[in-house]
C-alpha cells in the first residue's frame, strides 16, 4: 500500500508537458542541468510505445520497468538518450501504480544521480525540485502550481546547479 503523501525527490526534475513538445523540450532541459554529471531519464507517460526497443528489469503484477535501448522510435525515452541520458527507464503501469513503480525505480537509481522524468501520471505523487508545465496545465489546474512548477522558459533563464544530490538555483 502506498502512502498519499509525495515521494520526496530532490534530484528529479519532472516534465508534465503534453507530448508534441517534448521533442524540443527535452533537448533544452538537459542541455540546460548537463553540467558534467551522468543524468538519468525516466519515461513514466501512460501512453505505450513498442517494447522493441527496451529490456525488461522489473517485473511484477502491479507493473513493468524497461531499460531503454538506442533505436529510432519517436518517443520521449529517445529524446532523453539522444539528448545524453546516461539511461533511460520507460515504466509500464496504471495510474495507480505508477507511484509505486516510480519509487521501486527511484530506489534502483538512488539519489547520487540528476533525474529528469517525463510524467503526466506523477505530478501530485513526487515532490521535484522543479515540474515543467506548459502554459495551459499552469492556468488550468491551480492545485499544480508552487513555486518550483513553472513554464520550460522560466525554468531555462534559472541558473541551475547539482550539488549535494539536488537541483539548486544559485
Amino acid at each position: 500500500m502506498m502512502f498519499h503523501r509525495p515521494v520526496y525527490a530532490p534530484n528529479v526534475i519532472l516534465v508534465d508537458l503534453p507530448e508534441q513538445q517534448l521533442q524540443k523540450a527535452i533537448p533544452q532541459l538537459m542541455k540546460h542541468i548537463a553540467m558534467n554529471n551522468q543524468i538519468i531519464g525516466v519515461n513514466a507517460l501512460s501512453d505505450d510505445y513498442s517494447l522493441a526497443s527496451r529490456k525488461i528489469i522489473i517485473h511484477n503484477e502491479e507493473y513493468e520497468v524497461y531499460r531503454e535501448l538506442p533505436s529510432d522510435t519517436d518517443n520521449p525515452s529517445r529524446y532523453l538518450l539522444d539528448s545524453g541520458a546516461k539511461v533511460a527507464y520507460y515504466i509500464d503501469a496504471s495510474s495507480d501504480t505508477f507511484k509505486a513503480a516510480f519509487v521501486h525505480v527511484y530506489d534502483l537509481i538512488g539519489d547520487e544521480y540528476p533525474i529528469i522524468c517525463v510524467s503526466n501520471e506523477l505530478t501530485n505523487h513526487l515532490n521535484s525540485s522543479f515540474t515543467i508545465v506548459d502554459s495551459i496545465s499552469a492556468s488550468t489546474n491551480p492545485d499544480k502550481i508552487d513555486a518550483r512548477c513553472m513554464k520550460l522558459n522560466e525554468f531555462l533563464n534559472l541558473n541551475i546547479k547539482y550539488k549535494d544530490n539536488k537541483f539548486i538555483v544559485e
